[in-house]
């Protein structure tokens, strides 16, 4: 039983770690679902509607690993670190998608600058 626990935080922590690598690729689809205009989301599936609230469920499936999943697990046997265990938006979910969005532009204006500096530079 104690292996069957141990292989199960390994697991845990992997599926968690993926979810939270998926949080700016669901922040940029929320913003481009916001920025849709009423007729262009008349078009949309009734199945795509949740992902609407991209990225509340991907905050509330987080919240649900850590809390009910990783606490009951024996985490100590993974390379589990501080911020795996903790939660991934304490400040609200409005806090998390400013941060995420601050470190998408900061990263592409490196990219922009190493692959091409004239383009970086803002008049």
């Amino acid at each position: 039983m104690d292996s069957l626990k141990q292989d199960g935080a390994v697991v845990a922590l992997a599926v968690r770690r993926g979810v939270r690598a998926l949080t700016p690729f669901v922040v940029a689809w929320n913003d481009a679902v916001k920025i849709s205009s009423q007729s262009q989301l008349k078009g949309v599936q009734p199945a795509n509607v949740l992902a609407v609230n991209a990225v509340e469920m991907l905050v509330s499936l987080d919240d649900f690993l850590g809390e009910k999943v990783l606490a009951s697990l024996p985490m100590e046997v993974t390379s589990a670190k501080g911020p795996d265990l903790s939660t991934l938006a304490p400040g609200g979910i409005d806090d998390l998608v400013t941060s995420f969005r601050s470190m998408v532009a900061e990263a592409s204006v490196k990219r922009v600058g190493r692959r091409n500096s004239p383009l970086r530079a803002v008049p």
